[in-house]
């Protein structure tokens, strides 16, 4: 059965309330060029997520380096590919729920 109009999911209700827990993970390779303003743009949530996971695929331009500047906690993986790098961030103990946020190189300069 659907969701009527006007109702809300039960993970929706929880997302919104203010003790909702989320851990966001973002996989990475060679995004430095972006990675910092996401980084900046995810101090803004409110609530604030409880945790962010950058898991880098092998990046050869910093990318590693500006997630261990920030708060972030850096998973660097043996080898490169998405799922896998999402896999191991989700493998991580997490809080209630995950969200994977994917950076994209060139990401506009307004983000």
């Amino acid at each position: 059965m659907g969701l009527q109009a006007g109702s809300t999911s039960e993970p929706a209700k929880i997302l919104r309330s203010q003790s909702a827990e989320v851990s966001i993970i973002i996989p990475t390779l060679n995004e430095a060029d972006c990675l910092e303003r996401i980084l900046l743009h995810l101090t803004l949530l409110n609530p604030p997520a409880k945790e962010v996971i950058v898991v880098d695929g092998g990046s050869e331009d910093g990318t590693g380096a500006i997630a261990q500047q920030s708060q972030a906690t850096l998973i660097r993986a043996e080898r490169g590919g998405r799922a896998l790098q999402m896999n191991l961030g989700a493998a991580q103990p997490l809080e209630t729920f995950c969200a994977f946020y994917t950076a994209i190189r060139g990401c506009p300069m307004t983000w």
